[in-house]
């Protein structure tokens, strides 16, 4: 099971903690032990990824799975309404 993320707001869990530049900033900072990604930013992480740096590419690769899950879930649900009935989903 995957343990949510707290907002500051007090919610849990929401995309925007597992998919956006802040979250991935913050991945990078968590796996590299630095203290915050405020000295990095998106663009200095994917110049290491451009340099073939593999934390910085397994840092992408997890960021963009969390990015793909909710789209490949709402691609299945309109397929399968548009199997089931010839309307557009």
């Amino acid at each position: 099971m995957v343990r949510s993320r707290s907002l500051i707001c007090g919610n849990s869990g929401c995309w925007e903690q597992y998919a956006s530049d802040f979250a991935f900033i913050r991945l990078y900072a968590e796996h590299a032990s630095l203290a915050s990604g405020r000295e990095l930013g998106t663009e200095a992480i994917i110049a290491k990824v451009r340099a073939d740096d593999p934390l910085a590419a397994e840092v992408l690769r997890e960021t963009a799975r969390y990015v793909a899950l909710p789209l490949c879930l709402c691609f299945h649900i309109c397929a399968d309404a548009l199997a089931e009935s010839s309307s557009p989903c």
